[in-house]
């Protein structure tokens, strides 16, 4: 009884068939794997990821880590808003000094409502 070829050609030992017959690489063409390699290696240590992979093993960094970064961004929120809030004093006061028909009498209606509030009943 005869075999016939599998896929890929004659059956080897065991029974399984033998892969095909890889093509020789070129000196070009494994410079260029080699440089690719070179790059996604450079690529994941720039990532930092032995860095993350410590810092999530430890909690007691990371709340601490966290922490500082919320106090940061609270002091960030609280001088910006600071700055916000004067520039636009500044602009309305120099809106006020213009005397504008319209945005005049609002801006005064305005300041008139605020400090009616602020005296309280």
């Amino acid at each position: 009884m005869r075999r016939t070829p599998g896929p890929f050609g004659e059956r080897g030992d065991g029974g399984y068939p033998r892969p095909p017959e890889a093509a020789p690489a070129s000196e070009r063409s494994v410079r260029t794997l080699t440089q690719r390699l070179a790059d996604y290696t450079q690529h994941i240590e720039n990532l930092n990821i032995a860095e993350f992979v410590e810092l999530i093993r430890n909690p007691r960094r990371m709340f601490f880590l966290n922490f500082l970064s919320g106090i940061g961004r609270g002091f960030g929120i609280a001088i910006g808003f600071t700055l916000l809030g004067a520039l636009s004093l500044a602009v309305l006061q120099h809106l006020v000094r213009l005397n504008l028909p319209g945005l005049g009498d609002f801006i005064a209606d305005v300041v008139r409502i605020v400090q009616g509030r602020l005296q309280g009943p």
